[in-house]
């Protein structure tokens, strides 16, 4: 008995650690003209309450942390033709930074540079081939007399009332860029969108095989979330464009259906995962912790110790955090 109190006061004290991560976060753009066309993305971390400080990758005072003390708790990487990082900064002191228990969103391209591939394969999460775009011609953009197969619209959306609470998006995502490979057996690894049945992966530079050796279908992993057993969490998306106020604007029409919709679902997705994955919703957490003999009346004080073969009653408090808010778990 005296073990299972222990396991549960270490494993309170983890949770309420998760509970308070996520709130100063660091984002690094390749272009500062990210911060106008990513504009939405970027206020709507600071419209739920997070310290956002942005910078260029290649700042030569960046720091993840000041001698053992980590300066922020996620980091936010809108650069996927990065080589390498400025300042303190180095593909490492992210792997070690994600390994200390913080939180990484990852933004990937077809043209995504070695480092953010070797970044993203170190979660658990193996991108396509340099070159290689999702085309669906099919479920695609066709607004406005729009053909372009690579930007395609999905609603192939995780069904998870711990990511998107009772509303996922209405309108399907639209996603242009790089599909993702993850194994059927991964525990760690949950993907949150994927394409379309009759979506398949192809560098548009080289001959179409039959079959196809690369993603298809709903194997294509557009986004992919992590949950590291240090609690850790980690965003993998194969498209820069999908955090851009572009596509969170665009209206949608489906090719093949013809179908319409004022607006795309990408604002709603990708807010909804983003803050999932910076701990600010679907964390549970451990409040007060009782125990106490099973004979005892109620409201008796836990006693100091047990004596082998005692019936002992153990209960504790569960809480779930929620877009700042903490209410009991049910």
């Amino acid at each position: 008995m005296r073990i299972a109190l222990i396991t549960l006061a270490l494993l309170a004290g983890l949770c309420v650690q998760a509970v308070n991560a996520g709130e100063r976060v660091l984002v690094l753009v390749g272009s500062g003209r990210y911060k106008d066309s990513h504009s939405q993305f970027l206020q709507g971390l600071q419209d739920n309450g997070l310290a956002v400080d942005i910078k260029g990758v290649n700042d030569k005072d960046l720091q993840l942390k000041d001698f053992d003390n980590f300066l922020y708790d996620s980091l936010v990487l809108l650069a996927p033709k990065a080589t390498k990082f400025g300042g303190d900064i180095s593909s490492q002191a992210i792997v070690d930074f994600v390994d200390s228990g913080k939180n990484l969103v990852l933004a990937a391209s077809s043209d995504a540079s070695d480092a953010i591939r070797s970044l993203a394969l170190e979660c658990g999460v193996e991108l396509d081939d340099k070159g290689t775009e999702v085309n669906d011609h099919f479920n695609h953009q066709a607004d406005r007399g729009a053909h372009d197969s690579a930007l395609i619209a999905t609603t192939a959306v995780v069904d998870s009332p711990a990511i998107f609470g009772s509303q996922p998006p209405k309108a399907p995502v639209l996603f242009k860029g790089l599909a993702a490979a993850v194994p059927a057996s991964s525990e760690l690894v949950t993907v949150a969108l994927s394409a379309e049945a009759t979506a398949y992966s192809h560098d548009p530079s080289k001959p179409l095989l039959d079959p196809p050796t690369l993603p298809v279908g709903g194997s294509a992993a557009l986004v992919s979330l992590v949950q590291a057993r240090n609690n850790a969490r980690v965003l993998v998306a194969g498209s820069l464009d999908l955090f851009s106020d572009k596509l969170f604007d665009a209206p949608v029409k489906v090719a093949a259906t013809g179908k319409s919709h004022p607006k795309s679902g990408n604002k709603e997705f990708v807010l909804a995962v983003v803050l999932w994955t910076l701990q600010q919703r679907g964390v549970l957490s451990l409040g007060s912790l009782t125990h106490h003999l099973v004979t005892d009346p109620p409201g008796a004080s836990s006693p100091a110790l047990y004596r082998v073969n005692d019936e002992v009653e153990v209960s504790l408090q569960v809480h779930l955090k929620e877009d700042g808010r903490t209410t009991p778990y049910k």
